[in-house]
């Protein structure tokens, strides 16, 4: 007795395909059921998702770029405001000292080197040159106006508070310099 279960008969997808041939039979120009006709589909569909996926791309970079300039603009204010206006004609520049001690005083304990500080004040629209920075670094500990504690500079004032510390209070890593 046939009940329609798939003991004996074919399975159901099986049994949707084939009836999906015969149903289909001569309506593809070719004459065939190959599935040529969903490959097509699905490559062209593939396309599409690829085509949409790309134009979200560009436009995330279009967004990117116009955030990349707020931010270089607001730069620019922050500078200007500083009063640290550099690129002016005519202008006096700052010397390389005295934007070394802002910098210094900005990054407090954490200390400063020759590169870090070129790149912080690139940041501020301020041009400067790493052997002009470590000459100076090293005439300001000179003078006793920094000191070098590892790799870092550290004005004077800030070292003696970096150094101080509880009694109860030690070190994660004792050996690390900081």
């Amino acid at each position: 007795m046939f009940d329609g279960s798939r003991r004996g008969g074919i399975g159901r997808r099986a049994r949707l395909e084939s009836e999906y041939r015969d149903k289909c039979e001569g309506s593809n120009p070719s004459g065939g059921t190959d599935g040529s006709h969903f490959r097509r589909l699905t490559v062209a569909r593939k396309r599409a998702d690829v085509q949409r996926l790309i134009d979200q791309r560009d436009q995330l970079l279009k967004e990117i770029e116009a955030l990349r300039n707020k931010v270089a603009g607001i730069e620019m204010a922050i500078t200007l405001l500083d009063g640290e206006d550099t690129a002016a004609p005519g202008s006096s520049r700052r010397s390389v000292k005295a934007v070394v001690l802002d910098l210094l005083k900005e990054v407090g304990t954490t200390g400063l080197s020759a590169t870090n500080a070129v790149e912080m004040a690139h940041r501020r629209g301020i041009t400067l040159h790493s052997g002009s920075v470590g000459s100076t670094l090293s005439r300001l500990k000179g003078m006793g106006t920094v000191v070098l504690q590892g790799n870092r500079y550290v004005l004077a004032d800030y070292a003696s508070k970096a150094e101080t510390r509880p009694a109860n209070v030690q070190p994660l890593w004792p050996n690390a310099q900081p």
